[in-house]
């Protein structure tokens, strides 16, 4: 029957071309999961690839700390600086005073400026509040963004956390609000910004549908932890197991959009493993090293 030898000869054919775009396709969980064996290969051609960009890394809240809590994306950048010049490898650190608005309208002005300096895309990754700051300067901005930033890969990224509410208190009564907010050396804005109401304002179904048609590859990491939680970080984790799997500061679910790019998954880590060095975090600094081996593989491995 040739009608149907045809047929399965297509089938064949379109099967065969899927399993090859899926093997091309890199998975980030089996990345980071080599990366942690010690037997993820970072290639000349990864290398290669990495010198089109320039990186950024965007710091979250109370990051003016770092000096104190350890190197804010400290070990995260000495090893990208193993594959890509040192000179092209940034660290952003928005003001923990400020909303996520306003921040957002600041990275905009300085990733404009490196952009200009450079003549290459950006690669932004951003830790916490500056996921958000990010995103928001994304949907400000979509044509001048656009043009200058190949992708955006968010760690831990805070669009809300119960936490912050805690300390905010119920916003249609202010006389609620929590008296501790009030010994908090950074003001209000900041910290407003990271509570579930005022960020569901910001991210509105509008906002979130404009960002799921944005050109620019959105990724988001997340991470969640029961045990062994780092300094400062096991009593959040406590308060936060009434809303779900968190880090310690943020629950699994507030650590993406619905519906907008693509979802890395889940790994073992609290909030201060993936971005800080010790007495934060309770990690060494291989495990940011391999964490950061994993994300350069699959971006340098996705990248145009």
């Amino acid at each position: 029957m040739p009608g149907m030898n045809k047929f399965v000869c297509i089938f064949i054919l379109l099967l065969s071309v899927t399993l090859v775009a899926q093997e091309k396709t890199p998975d980030f969980q089996k990345l980071y999961e080599n990366a942690q064996k010690g037997s993820l290969e970072i290639t000349e051609e990864d290398k290669e690839i990495s010198q089109r960009y320039v990186w950024i890394f965007v710091t979250g809240f109370l990051n003016e700390g770092a000096g104190w809590m350890g190197r804010y994306f400290g070990d995260n950048r000495d090893r990208l600086k193993e594959y890509v010049p040192g000179e092209e490898v940034y660290i952003l650190r928005p003001s923990s005073s400020n909303s996520v608005e306003e921040n957002a309208g600041i990275l905009l002005k300085q990733s404009q400026e490196i952009y200009e300096r450079h003549h290459k895309k950006l690669i932004m990754m951003a830790h916490s509040k500056g996921g958000p700051e990010v995103l928001k300067m994304l949907y400000h901005e979509p044509q001048k963004t656009s043009q200058m930033i190949a992708a955006v890969l968010t760690i831990q990224a805070a669009f809300g956390s119960e936490i912050a509410d805690f300390f905010m208190g119920d916003p249609s009564r202010a006389e609620e609000k929590n008296s501790l907010v009030n010994f908090f050396p950074f003001g209000e804005e900041g910290l407003k910004s990271l509570t579930t109401y005022e960020s569901d304002r910001i991210f509105s179904k509008e906002v979130i549908d404009a960002l799921a048609r944005h050109p620019v590859p959105i990724y988001f990491l997340r991470t969640s932890q029961k045990v062994g939680m780092s300094i400062g970080i096991g009593w959040g984790a406590k308060y936060l197991d009434t809303f779900g799997d968190n880090d310690g500061m943020v629950t699994v679910q507030r650590q993406k959009l619905l519906n907008v790019g693509t979802d890395l998954g889940i790994i073992d880590a609290d909030h201060a493993d993936t971005v800080l060095e010790s007495p934060s975090s309770n990690t060494p600094s291989s495990f940011r090293y391999h964490l950061t081996d994993a994300i350069f593989a699959y971006l340098m491995r996705r990248a145009d």
